[in-house]
């Protein structure tokens, strides 16, 4: 067993967008990751969906490049990674 402080849930592939039709799908089912959090008494620090640039940027890591530093300052999908920074008292594990 690892015996560190869980900072939070980061319900990752919250849902999916489809890329030709644009119909979104969850593949956990609604609020499953809220009562997780409650019964744990833990912070929902965000859910992140499927989206191909994500994986993009991830590929983009093997030269060095911080995968929130590639996501446009303006856009909800790095909203979605720094909504709660702010709020995680152990937020040294980050820096």
């Amino acid at each position: 067993m690892l015996n560190a402080p869980v900072i939070g849930i980061v319900e990752n592939m919250a849902a999916y967008v489809c890329t030709d039709c644009g119909k979104t799908e969850r593949p956990v089912p609604i609020g499953h990751t809220e009562e997780m959090a409650r019964q744990f008494d833990i912070l929902l620090l965000g859910k992140i969906p499927s989206i191909r640039g994500y994986s993009i940027a991830a590929a983009d890591d093997d030269e060095g490049s911080v995968f929130v530093d590639s996501v446009r300052r303006d856009t909800p999908r790095r909203t979605t990674f720094l909504r709660h920074y702010d709020d995680v008292e152990i937020r040294t594990f980050f820096e």
